[in-house]
């Protein structure tokens, strides 16, 4: 029917009110509920910086892998080549290029496999190379056979170990190892079995220590490892794998979590040329040629340094956004890593770029990344109600952090009065929690004796952080 036939039907409207009204008998207005419905993250196009962006475009332009997975790929890839010959100081303590990064998507529309697939092609081309003669690869070692153990997970880059009378066990000079899990559940599910060590062990690796597992026979250990780590699994089994304690404990906070799905139909998926896929391996090959990141005798010998530009840019994030307590504890805890991670980003991109110097391209490129991984772990990890409660109970802890800065201290009473009985007991004492327990706290709680009362009344002030 063409549209200048079509013609109003007045039987549409009376259909509609008469649903309307099944909602004890009056009109149900929806305007008057609470509407929780939100965006999937959108990554800002800063993600895709150089070599890595290139990657990503190339292999999401003919299939409907997408192209930020592909991205968050290529980077741990890239950190695994790097291995510890570059480093950056922070503090006492030395931070290497390595990644943990979790791909979480639905089943089917995550493309999890087809995101990592060029990353398996390029590595591919790199290490055939070794079986030409040349006598060392670029590519670290990939181990995409599952993990289950800590004793199994530091067996592919053990130490040189003295057996007694069966003699010497060789070990792995090389320890670049990235490891790929495309069933990240199956890590989760072991880690929950009585004395599997793999958690510690895990986080061991991500601070870039030498680890040796307690066991009586078989002793083995790895010295100065650089292992990096790939996973990928459904929301839902992230959901209900995750224990309290992998949010407590540091062991999921070492993750860069993204959520990414294909964004666009593909009927028929075109591979990368292979001549795209060798001029990707021969320029990642060059970057970790210029660093030797295949010696393990270069551990420790380049420092990356930070431009004036970038150092005021990242000492801004960290006084603001990066020490911002994100909404909820849980989504606290879980982010708990930014401010090391933007560092370590920003020195993989600056690697790609040949040089030692972070600029603010880099700490640019680097903080797109951590708002993406900030919006996916509060899109996958709450609900759209939860997050709008977290809003909230901080919307209200700001406006008890004002009040008391206005009036020097004051009484839960007065805290309470603030709100004029718009806010429930347990709202206010979530805010009230969230000020006490901000790294560094924003407001401290005393008790005092007063004038009049047998007990002790109780008094909230600023921090001293916050009154200097």
């Amino acid at each position: 029917m063409a549209d200048k036939d079509m013609k109003f039907d007045p039987s549409i409207e009376l259909r509609i009110t008469a649903n309307t009204e099944r909602y004890s008998g009056a009109a149900y207005a929806p305007e008057s509920e609470p509407d929780h419905h939100r965006n999937i993250p959108v990554p800002s196009e800063d993600c895709l910086y150089g070599i890595i962006g290139e990657i990503a475009k190339a292999g999401a332009e003919n299939s409907e892998a997408n192209p930020y997975a592909i991205a968050l790929n290529a980077i741990t890839y890239v950190a695994a080549m790097l291995g510890r010959s570059i480093f950056l100081p922070i503090g006492d303590s030395n931070h290497y290029p390595c990644i943990f990064a979790v791909h979480s998507g639905r089943t089917a529309l995550g493309r999890k496999g087809d995101a990592m697939a060029l990353i398996r092609k390029i590595d591919k081309s790199i290490s055939n190379k070794k079986a030409i003669g040349i006598p060392y690869s670029s590519a670290p070692k990939l181990h995409s056979g599952g993990l289950s153990s800590a004793e199994g997970l530091i067996d592919l880059i053990k130490d040189d170990s003295d057996g007694g009378e069966a003699g010497t066990s060789p070990g792995v000079r090389d320890k670049r190892l990235l490891v790929v899990e495309t069933e990240l559940a199956n890590i989760l599910k072991k880690m929950q079995q009585q004395g599997n060590t793999l958690s510690p062990t895990i986080r061991n690796l991500w601070d870039g220590r030498s680890v040796q597992p307690a066991t009586k026979n078989n002793k083995i250990s790895t010295t100065d490892p650089h292992v990096c780590i790939l996973g990928a699994i459904t929301p839902a089994e992230l959901l209900a794998l995750s224990r309290e304690g992998d949010y407590t404990n540091g062991f999921l906070n070492r993750f860069i979590i993204i959520f990414a799905e294909r964004d666009r139909l593909v009927p028929e998926p075109m591979p990368v040329a292979q001549q795209k896929v060798d001029y990707f391996a021969t320029q990642l090959e060059e970057i970790c040629n210029k660093w030797k990141g295949f010696n393990p005798d270069n551990n420790d010998t380049v420092v990356m340094t930070t431009s004036a530009k970038a150092r005021l840019r990242y000492n801004d994030l960290y006084l603001g956004e990066l020490n911002k307590p994100p909404h909820g504890n849980m989504i606290s805890s879980l982010l708990e890593r930014r401010a090391p991670y933007v560092q370590r980003l920003a020195m993989i991109f600056a690697a790609t770029d040949m040089t030692t110097t972070i600029e603010l391209k880099h700490i640019n490129a680097a903080w797109a990344w951590i708002r993406y991984w900030s919006d996916s772990v509060s899109f996958v990890f709450q609900t759209g109600a939860q997050e709008e409660q977290a809003k909230e109970c901080t919307d209200r802890a700001n406006r008890i952090l004002e009040f008391v800065a206005q009036l020097t201290e004051v009484t839960r009473t007065k805290i309470v009065s603030l709100f004029n009985n718009n806010a429930s007991k347990e709202q206010i004492d979530g805010a009230i929690d969230e000020l006490l327990h901000s790294t560094p706290p924003k407001i401290v709680v005393e008790s005092r004796a007063t004038r009049g009362n047998q007990k002790p009344t109780r008094f909230y002030r600023l921090a001293a952080n916050l009154t200097k």
